[in-house]
């Protein structure tokens, strides 16, 4: 799963103290052909696929999503960021529910 290398990247930034994440000067070379940089390596997440290096999947937009998703799995049935319940959310939030929970039943 694209977020292993993620995790992996978290590891060695608490273990080292050297940030390594979205700091692309860091990757060599070799690592940025591993991980499609510019395309050209496939990462699945749940059933989608994403075909750049998985840091680039972790924008503020992107935070926002999860923190969305958090929050519905902390605070269910109450947990949607707009009053009311869930046909009354905007469709990206369902849908960014939606997506993150496929992906994490796929990966068990």
């Amino acid at each position: 799963m694209a977020f292993l290398w993620i995790r992996e990247s978290q590891k060695k930034e608490k273990e080292t103290g050297v940030s390594s994440r979205v700091l692309c000067e860091n990757c060599t070379d070799q690592d940025k052909k591993d991980r499609g940089c510019k395309g050209g390596h496939d990462w699945p997440i749940g059933k989608y696929t994403y075909d750049r290096c998985p840091e680039n999947l972790m924008t503020e937009e992107v935070m926002m999503y999860f923190d969305i998703w958090t929050d519905w799995k902390l605070f269910k049935p109450d947990g949607f960021p707009f009053p009311g319940n869930r046909l009354s959310q905007p469709m990206w939030v369902i849908d960014s529910i939606r997506i993150l929970e496929e992906a994490v039943s796929y990966g068990s």
